[in-house]
């Protein structure tokens, strides 16, 4: 009869008890919260550019008057889509403040 072994005489035999050491490698080497990425910040930076180049404020302003429906579109799209208000609707607060730039 071959001897009996115990769980000691075997090297991968778990230790009981003893926990495997993880693997830390990597740890803190990613980006910080709230920087973006390369790849969003080069085409957030584009647009930027384009928009100046096409005249910026002014040149969107004069689009805003000769398309009102678009530019009103595209406004809404802006808006993010889980914002409060208080205790009015979005709705009634989004439209006191377009009445309120258009009157002046």
């Amino acid at each position: 009869m071959a001897p009996k072994r115990s769980a000691d005489a075997t090297p991968d035999a778990p230790k009981v008890g003893v926990s495997a050491p993880k693997n830390r490698g990597n740890a803190g080497k990613g980006r910080k919260k709230g920087v973006p990425n390369k790849v969003t910040a080069s085409m957030r930076q584009a647009w930027l550019d384009a928009f100046d180049q096409l005249g910026g404020v002014p040149a969107l302003v004069r689009w805003g008057q000769s398309n009102p429906d678009d530019f009103y579109k595209a406004v809404t799209k802006l808006i993010p889509q889980d914002v409060t208000s208080g205790n009015e609707p979005l709705s009634v607060v989004f439209a006191n403040e377009v009445a309120r730039r258009t009157a002046s």
